[in-house]
């Protein structure tokens, strides 16, 4: 019995000295190693995307109801860009009696 009891705390005290050897040769070489290096990165620059009306709005008066902007938006560049928001104004009228300050635009829904 006493060669097992020997044998098992040889190989112990063996496992527990490798364990801390390992572990501090991992320790000192994380803390004590150096390195330095260089980099770069470019972002893409974003172009305008081209937004076109493809209807014609009709049938708007005074407390009517309010009609929809059909829109075809293009993306001429070679990568994908995201468009959060559609700005829309009214810049001219057909009627003489009426003036672009005359309606109002409400901000566009994406998606």
């Amino acid at each position: 019995m006493e060669f097992a009891k020997t044998k098992r705390g040889t190989l112990l005290v063996a496992s527990l000295a490798t364990a801390l050897l390992v572990g501090g040769g991992v320790a000192f070489a994380y803390w004590t190693t150096t390195g330095s290096g260089t980099g770069s990165a470019a972002a893409g620059t974003s172009s305008p995307v081209d937004v076109t009306q493809t209807n014609t709005v009709t049938g708007l008066y005074p407390g009517g109801p309010a009609q929809d902007i059909d829109l075809n938006i293009a993306n001429s560049n070679d990568a994908d860009q995201y468009l959060a928001k559609v700005a829309v104004s009214v810049s001219s009228t057909s009627d003489a009696g009426c003036t672009a300050a005359d309606f109002t635009v409400t901000d566009a829904t994406i998606g």
